[in-house]
């Protein structure tokens, strides 16, 4: 359950957005999924720097998950080669929304989610990616911050989760929920080095936590 870099995929967020990646994998914030492991060990921290690539054409308004996960293949094709330990996350613009089944993100008619993360399989490979739509309404941005930060508290969410659960199969309660469900808006999210942030769950503490 080690992931080594992101890529950002069609409309980026703000350069500070992609920088967050830049410290997040070897970041206190991180270091809280480090206690979680599977059979190939514990979750290691790691440079989740990585590369991003825009894509210029005009999206639809409304993204569909099959939409999302074809972005992905198209840009896998731009570099030439796919990592097994990479989150190909896809960051969508205002203009859009995402959708998954009926369930849709800030934009569509029917808000379930802010943001989410799963997997495929193409030419035998497990890819891991999120689908990450702009924080455009109030049910999914926290007051005061800024757009860039977010869409930091998301990327911060589903990158934890596309590790300790990249398959569905991973780490979750007997409520189905990932360990930063658990903590998704209780306690408050919160700004640190100027990203934004959200807590975490810690089984050593059983309790949710900012840091380790």
């Amino acid at each position: 359950m080690a992931t080594s870099d992101n890529v950002r995929l069609r409309q980026p967020p703000a350069r500070a957005s992609y920088r967050l990646f830049g410290q997040f994998g070897r970041s206190a914030e991180y270091n809280v999924i480090t206690q979680y492991y599977d059979f190939g060990g514990s979750v290691q921290l790691t440079d989740l720097g990585g590369t991003y690539w825009i894509d210029n054409s005009t999206p639809p308004t409304n993204v569909t998950d099959a939409t999302v996960q074809s972005e992905v293949l198209r840009a896998l094709g731009q570099l030439g080669h796919v990592d097994g330990n990479t989150v190909y996350e896809v960051f969508l613009p205002p203009s859009s929304y995402a959708s998954y089944g009926s369930s849709n993100s800030c934009g569509g008619p029917n808000l379930q989610f802010c943001a989410y993360h799963s997997n495929f399989v193409a030419s035998g490979n497990d890819i891991k990616y999120a689908s990450m739509p702009y924080p455009s309404c109030g049910g999914c941005r926290w007051p005061g911050w800024t757009d860039a930060q977010n869409f930091e508290h998301f990327a911060c969410h589903e990158t934890r989760e596309a590790v300790t659960d990249p398959d569905g199969n991973g780490w979750w309660d007997r409520q189905g929920y990932e360990a930063d469900d658990k903590c998704a808006w209780s306690p408050s999210p919160f700004v640190a080095g100027g990203y934004g942030y959200q807590y975490e769950w810690s089984n050593l503490n059983v309790g949710c936590v900012q840091t380790r």
